[in-house]
């Protein structure tokens, strides 16, 4: 059994980080990204401003194991966010980086321009943005069933957030066919001269995309406010 589940505090965020770490650490095509390398954690400017959510897998005993993580970065800083990672800030003695360029700024993607997104719901709402992102799972544990769990999991808290919302997120060429088969389409393509043939696409889905993918989105949502939990059993 597989619990999908935010995280909230010091205690969660810590593993967390140090999992984001050595899984980028371990990829030539994403230690670059890396920031803060302080106790072997990756921590990052976006990190305020985001929603961090654990994928646990339940041991007998009654101990859950962090197996899988992914972040929803919003426009606005996340005020209980900052104040748990002030906190760890001054426990752990690290700086906490400021907040980078946006996803989709023209200097990651120079020929993409915010033209080319939705403005407005089709109830005529303005949209809001969120990026999801640092989606990973532990080597031993990857699959696509997991991974389909976790994408849904966001495209689901995402859409309990904003009745209009648009997913942007940055992934490689060689999972761009994954994120299409859950309705994201490419939006650009970023030519990178380090990795000329796995280069990043920016992605977007919209939340009529969401619900087009899964015809149960309002009881997902339900689930999720009820009880602040999602379930998998492979």
């Amino acid at each position: 059994m597989f619990t999908f589940r935010e995280i909230k505090d010091q205690d969660g965020l810590i593993p967390a980080f140090q999992m984001r770490y050595q899984v980028y650490h371990n990829d030539p095509s994403l230690s670059h990204l890396l920031a803060t390398h302080a106790g072997h954690m990756d921590v990052d400017g976006f990190d305020a401003y985001a929603r961090h959510y654990g994928v646990y897998k339940f041991e007998t005993g009654g101990h859950d194991i962090l197996v899988g993580y992914i972040r929803i970065i919003k426009k606005d800083i996340n005020p209980a966010m900052h104040r748990v990672l002030s906190g760890m800030a001054n426990d752990l003695d690290i700086a906490l980086p400021d907040r980078p360029q946006p996803l989709n700024s023209n200097a990651h993607f120079p020929h993409f321009t915010e033209a080319q997104l939705p403005h407005s719901g089709s109830a005529g709402l303005a949209v809001e943005l969120f990026e999801p992102g640092r989606f990973i799972i532990a080597p031993e544990y990857r699959s696509l069933g997991l991974a389909q769990f976790i994408i849904e999991c966001a495209m689901t808290v995402i859409c309990a957030a904003h009745p209009n919302p648009i997913g942007l997120m940055n992934c490689r060429h060689l999972h761009k066919a994954l994120y299409e088969r859950y309705g994201f389409e490419s939006l650009a393509v970023q030519e990178s001269t380090a990795f000329p043939g796995n280069p990043w696409h920016l992605m977007m889905i919209s939340g009529e995309g969401v619900a087009k993918r899964l015809p149960d989105l309002q009881a997902r949502i339900g689930q999720f406010e009820a009880t602040g939990q999602m379930h998998y059993a492979p």
